[in-house]
């Protein structure tokens, strides 16, 4: 529950969320989306939190694009490397992820969090997998 209140994936009764020093809950907008890159989440279950048709390319070049964090020339390289990062070859990127292993899966979620350098990475049941 903590997590997802820090994400503003559910929103408090009552309270202040601060996170780099600014009140989480006022910000609004391109503010709050700013901000947002700097929190990420891993979720337990990633083929819930994934499209299953969509490829591992698609997957990790979402948050490259929806931040501006590379060019369109420079994602496929990052996708490279953020996957060799996580100990998996740049090779699986054109494939589905329902085409893939949970473990595999898992460490891909694990490099879509880390595409957006977060200060803080949310682990939803670290253990678990």
């Amino acid at each position: 529950t903590i997590a997802r209140l820090v994400l503003r994936l559910i929103e408090p009764d009552a309270g202040t969320i601060r996170f780099e020093g600014a009140d989480f809950l006022s910000l609004g907008g391109a503010a709050l989306r700013a901000r947002r890159a700097r929190l990420q989440m891993v979720f337990q279950d990633p083929l819930a939190a994934f499209n299953p048709r969509a490829t591992v390319a698609r997957v990790l070049d979402d948050p490259l694009r929806i931040h501006g964090i590379a060019s369109r020339t420079e994602r496929p390289r990052r996708i490279a490397a953020l996957l060799e990062r996580v100990g998996l070859g740049a090779d699986l990127a054109p494939r589905a992820i329902h085409e893939i292993s949970g473990g595999q899966r898992q460490r891909v979620a694990i490099a879509r969090a880390i595409a957006t350098r977060p200060s803080l990475i949310v682990l939803d049941e670290a253990v678990s997998a």
